[in-house]
Protein backbone atom coordinates (compact mmCIF):
# COMPACT_ATOMS: atom_id res chain seq x y z
CA UNK A 1 0.00 0.00 0.00
CA UNK A 2 1.51 3.58 -0.80
CA UNK A 3 0.95 6.68 1.22
CA UNK A 4 -1.53 8.86 0.01
CA UNK A 5 -0.60 12.75 -1.67
CA UNK A 6 -1.94 14.99 0.44
CA UNK A 7 -2.13 18.89 -0.37
CA UNK A 8 0.29 21.02 1.14
CA UNK A 9 -0.40 24.06 3.47
CA UNK A 10 0.81 27.52 2.64
CA UNK A 11 0.14 31.08 4.47
CA UNK A 12 0.14 34.51 2.83
CA UNK A 13 -0.73 37.86 4.03
CA UNK A 14 -2.18 40.97 2.36
CA UNK A 15 0.20 43.45 3.55
CA UNK A 16 -1.18 47.24 3.45
CA UNK A 17 0.73 50.49 3.92
CA UNK A 18 -0.82 53.28 5.56
CA UNK A 19 -2.12 54.42 2.19
CA UNK A 20 -3.84 51.65 1.92
CA UNK A 21 -1.24 50.23 -1.01
CA UNK A 22 -1.30 46.40 -1.43
CA UNK A 23 2.56 44.47 -1.14
CA UNK A 24 3.08 42.48 -4.05
CA UNK A 25 6.32 40.50 -5.36
CA UNK A 26 7.38 39.30 -8.39
CA UNK A 27 7.85 35.58 -8.37
CA UNK A 28 10.63 34.09 -10.52
CA UNK A 29 10.60 30.67 -11.46
CA UNK A 30 10.42 28.23 -8.58
CA UNK A 31 9.46 24.58 -8.68
CA UNK A 32 8.69 24.92 -12.60
CA UNK A 33 5.73 27.21 -12.14
CA UNK A 34 4.83 30.94 -11.24
CA UNK A 35 7.85 32.57 -13.13
CA UNK A 36 6.97 36.77 -13.49
CA UNK A 37 3.63 36.23 -11.41
CA UNK A 38 2.43 38.71 -8.47
CA UNK A 39 2.47 36.99 -4.96
CA UNK A 40 1.55 38.06 -1.25
CA UNK A 41 4.42 37.47 1.19
CA UNK A 42 3.73 33.63 2.25
CA UNK A 43 4.72 29.99 2.12
CA UNK A 44 4.72 26.46 3.99
CA UNK A 45 3.77 26.61 7.25
CA UNK A 46 6.41 24.41 9.64
CA UNK A 47 5.78 21.45 11.08
CA UNK A 48 4.09 22.04 14.65
CA UNK A 49 3.39 25.72 13.59
CA UNK A 50 0.62 27.70 13.65
CA UNK A 51 -0.47 29.40 10.71
CA UNK A 52 -0.06 32.80 12.44
CA UNK A 53 3.06 31.49 13.89
CA UNK A 54 3.81 30.61 9.43
CA UNK A 55 2.35 34.03 8.17
CA UNK A 56 4.61 36.00 10.40
CA UNK A 57 7.64 34.03 10.06
CA UNK A 58 7.21 33.50 6.11
CA UNK A 59 6.73 37.85 5.80
CA UNK A 60 9.89 38.60 7.39
CA UNK A 61 11.90 35.82 5.63
CA UNK A 62 10.45 37.18 2.44
CA UNK A 63 9.92 40.60 2.66
CA UNK A 64 11.99 41.95 5.97
CA UNK A 65 8.86 43.16 7.56
CA UNK A 66 7.62 42.18 11.25
CA UNK A 67 3.86 42.04 10.28
CA UNK A 68 1.59 42.20 13.88
CA UNK A 69 -1.86 41.06 14.41
CA UNK A 70 -2.86 39.49 11.01
CA UNK A 71 -6.04 38.92 10.68
CA UNK A 72 -7.59 35.46 8.78
CA UNK A 73 -9.49 36.50 5.99
CA UNK A 74 -10.30 33.19 4.33
CA UNK A 75 -8.37 31.02 2.21
CA UNK A 76 -8.18 28.82 -1.10
CA UNK A 77 -7.52 25.76 -2.67
CA UNK A 78 -5.21 26.04 -5.90
CA UNK A 79 -4.41 23.15 -8.36
CA UNK A 80 -1.04 23.32 -10.54
CA UNK A 81 -0.86 20.24 -12.46
CA UNK A 82 2.09 21.58 -14.67
CA UNK A 83 4.48 21.30 -11.26
CA UNK A 84 2.48 18.57 -9.62
CA UNK A 85 1.13 20.30 -6.86
CA UNK A 86 -1.85 21.41 -4.66
CA UNK A 87 -2.00 23.95 -2.05
CA UNK A 88 -4.61 24.94 0.38
CA UNK A 89 -3.61 28.84 1.10
CA UNK A 90 -4.71 30.55 4.47
CA UNK A 91 -5.03 34.39 3.72
CA UNK A 92 -4.63 36.83 6.74
CA UNK A 93 -4.47 40.38 5.80
CA UNK A 94 -2.39 43.37 8.29
CA UNK A 95 -1.45 46.73 8.00
CA UNK A 96 0.76 46.84 11.47
CA UNK A 97 3.76 46.03 10.57
CA UNK A 98 7.05 47.32 10.72
CA UNK A 99 10.23 47.71 8.38
CA UNK A 100 10.90 48.27 4.56
CA UNK A 101 10.07 45.45 2.28
CA UNK A 102 13.37 44.53 0.89
CA UNK A 103 13.53 41.38 -1.44
CA UNK A 104 15.19 38.80 1.41
CA UNK A 105 15.01 35.92 -0.87
CA UNK A 106 16.09 36.57 -5.04
CA UNK A 107 15.84 33.07 -5.69
CA UNK A 108 11.89 33.40 -5.12
CA UNK A 109 11.12 37.06 -5.77
CA UNK A 110 13.19 39.57 -7.99
CA UNK A 111 11.30 42.58 -6.47
CA UNK A 112 8.36 44.29 -3.93
CA UNK A 113 6.01 47.12 -5.02
CA UNK A 114 3.11 48.74 -3.40
CA UNK A 115 -0.16 48.96 -5.64
CA UNK A 116 -3.61 50.42 -5.80
CA UNK A 117 -6.49 48.39 -5.87
CA UNK A 118 -7.02 50.45 -9.29
CA UNK A 119 -3.73 48.81 -10.48
CA UNK A 120 -3.20 45.62 -8.98
CA UNK A 121 -1.50 43.28 -12.00
CA UNK A 122 -3.30 40.97 -14.06
CA UNK A 123 -0.73 37.58 -13.41
CA UNK A 124 -1.52 37.25 -10.10
CA UNK A 125 -0.47 33.75 -8.29
CA UNK A 126 -2.52 32.02 -6.36
CA UNK A 127 -6.31 32.12 -6.69
CA UNK A 128 -7.26 35.33 -4.00
CA UNK A 129 -9.43 37.43 -5.93
CA UNK A 130 -12.72 36.39 -4.35
CA UNK A 131 -11.24 37.66 -1.48
CA UNK A 132 -10.39 41.30 -2.64
CA UNK A 133 -13.70 42.10 -0.51
CA UNK A 134 -12.65 40.76 2.79
CA UNK A 135 -9.30 42.75 1.93
CA UNK A 136 -10.93 46.22 1.40
CA UNK A 137 -13.29 45.57 3.89
CA UNK A 138 -10.03 45.02 6.68
CA UNK A 139 -8.74 48.53 5.04
CA UNK A 140 -11.65 50.55 5.19
CA UNK A 141 -12.03 48.91 9.12
CA UNK A 142 -8.35 49.38 10.42
CA UNK A 143 -7.24 52.12 8.03
CA UNK A 144 -10.18 54.58 7.05
CA UNK A 145 -9.49 54.07 3.82
CA UNK A 146 -11.55 54.42 0.17
CA UNK A 147 -10.99 51.09 -0.90
CA UNK A 148 -13.70 50.36 -3.16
Amino acid sequence: MTNPIYPGVGVCCFVLNKEGKLLLGQRVQIEGFGNGCWQLPGGKIDWMETATEGVIRETKEETGLQIRFPEFLGYSNDFFPKANKHYVTLYFATSEFSGIAEVQEANKCSKWDWFEWDTLPQNIFCDWKHLLPQVKHFAKKNLNTKSS
